[in-house]
């Protein structure tokens, strides 16, 4: 997917999607994003795949997400257009909004780190063992949500 309305969108703000100050989800844009759907950038049929920091998902994952936790994630309403011109099916910027700090770092097997902003970032890549605190989960345990 390729983003082609990024100069309406971020008119007067940083020229990439990021959230308002202090939280999380989307700023108000002056319209909806609109991607286009070319075979000729990569494959189309994705339900769901990373873009800008957000998941870009298809209507369908969508669905899923709220199903399974309704006020766990921010939606915003992405037009697709395909590259004659017509309407592609719809798709969403999607952020998670609840986020645990539910991590057992000591029982975990993980590296950790610290980001520029004093923020603990964690690295998955090689071998990883994540162990979750129970009583942080709580009702969350139905989806595997991102982990301070």
């Amino acid at each position: 997917m390729e983003l082609l309305n990024g100069e309406t969108l971020f008119h007067g703000g940083p020229p990439i999607f990021v959230p308002p100050l202090g939280r999380r989800g989307f700023r108000d844009y002056p319209v909806a994003p609109l991607f286009l759907s070319d075979k000729k950038l990569g494959r189309t049929d994705w339900d769901f795949e990373g873009y800008c920091g957000y998941w870009l998902i298809s209507d369908r994952m969508k669905i899923v997400l709220e199903r399974v936790d309704p006020g766990a994630f921010a939606f915003l309403k992405c037009r697709v257009e395909l590259p004659d011109g017509s309407d592609g099916p719809v798709h969403w910027l999607c952020d998670v909004v609840r986020v645990l700090d539910a991590l057992d770092e000591e029982r975990s097997k993980i590296r950790i780190g610290v980001a520029d902003d004093g923020s603990k970032v964690y690295n998955s890549l090689g071998v990883t063992r994540l162990i979750f605190k129970e009583d942080a989960v709580g009702a969350a345990s139905r989806f595997p949500y991102e982990v301070l």
